[in-house]
Order: structure tokens, then C-alpha cells, then sequence
């Protein structure tokens, strides 16, 4: 097309200047919301609007990243999200995010996807312990369940973070991948505690 109209007021204008201006709106919408979980701390209303993102562009790979890292958030004590998380990671990281364009952007979702699970692991242990015992066998029940579900979801980091690594060695995803590895080894340590 040689020229592109406003289809409020019929303007006319180059096409490079309106995809230009959509890039910048889809940019700005995926800010404002990354600034909903960082800064905001709003999980809910952060996944709303990225979901709301892939209905205008689904091909926008950063909202489909902070749909799953919203997802990750919005844990709580009494419902993970985690499986939930996994679920769309294995469903969507074929078909988007191993295309060798998406490959830093992946790793640094991956390194926000493990900084999160962490942070998750830190407030569950602070809820279910008082001076590093637990309330009650109810408390070691659901450790057991949460800790289970966090494994699954770093094994599948892992395996992502290493896959990543062999397919493009240059972005040095080999150090990261062998992080989540001496996490996932000293868990079950943790798990066999008195």
C-alpha cells in the first residue's frame, strides 16, 4: 500500500510512520504491563493485560513471557501456579520461543522464570516455619507439594537453559543452566531434613 488512513478521521499517512506508531504502542503496552509485576505488584491485572497484548498481536513474544511470569506471581500459599506455568511454557516454547531470533530474549525469560520460582520458595518457607520449625504436620504436607511442583517447573527451566546453551553458544547459557542444575540437586537434601 502507498498510503494508509485513519479510520477516525481519514487521514492519510505513510506506511512506514503507522507501523512505525504501532510498534511503539504494542512497546509501550508491554512496559506498562511489566510495570504492573514489578513495580505495581498487581499479578492478576498484569496477566490481564498481557493476554489482552496477544489479542491485538499474538506474535508479540515479551507478553507471552510475562503471561507465564505472571503466572509465577500469582502463587500463593494455598494455590500454585506453577503446573499452570509449566503447562503453557511446553506448549508455547516450540512454537515461539526456540526460533533463533527470540534466543536472548528467551534467556533472559528464563533467568526472570528461575529469580521468580526462588522468590516463591523464599515466602513459602518464611509462612510455613516460626524460628525454623514448622506450625504443624499440615505445614510439612503442603512443603512437600509445593516443593514437588517448584522441582518439576526448574527441571523443565533446565532443560530449556541447556537445550539453549547447544543451540547458540555464544549468549553463555551454560553457567546458567548449571545453576539450576546445583539448585535441583540440593533439594532433596532440604527434603530429607529432620
Amino acid at each position: 500500500a502507498s498510503v494508509c488512513y485513519c479510520p477516525h478521521c481519514m487521514a492519510e499517512y505513510e506506511p512506514k510512520e503507522v507501523i512505525e506508531a504501532y510498534n511503539r504502542y504494542l512497546k509501550k503496552q508491554v512496559e506498562d504491563a511489566y510495570n504492573l509485576i514489578y513495580v505495581r505488584t498487581e499479578f492478576k491485572l498484569a496477566y490481564s493485560s498481557f493476554a489482552h497484548i496477544l489479542e491485538i498481536d499474538s506474535s508479540c513474544i515479551e507478553a507471552r513471557f510475562g503471561r507465564i511470569l505472571s503466572l509465577i506471581y500469582l502463587s500463593t500459599l494455598r494455590r500454585n501456579r506453577f503446573s499452570d506455568a509449566t503447562q503453557l511454557l511446553k506448549e508455547e516454547s516450540n512454537l515461539y520461543f526456540h526460533k533463533a531470533k527470540n534466543n536472548a530474549l528467551y534467556f533472559k525469560f528464563l533467568q526472570r522464570a528461575l529469580f521468580a520460582t526462588n522468590q516463591y520458595y523464599s515466602y513459602l518457607k518464611k509462612r510455613l516455619t516460626i524460628r525454623g520449625l514448622y506450625y504443624n504436620s499440615e505445614c510439612i504436607k503442603l512443603m512437600y507439594y509445593r516443593v514437588n511442583e517448584i522441582r518439576d517447573f526448574k527441571e523443565f527451566l533446565y532443560k530449556e537453559a541447556f537445550d539453549l546453551s547447544e543451540r547458540c553458544p555464544e549468549i553463555e547459557v551454560g553457567s546458567f543452566a548449571q545453576t539450576i542444575r546445583d539448585e535441583l540437586d540440593n533439594q532433596p537434601n532440604e527434603l530429607n531434613e529432620k
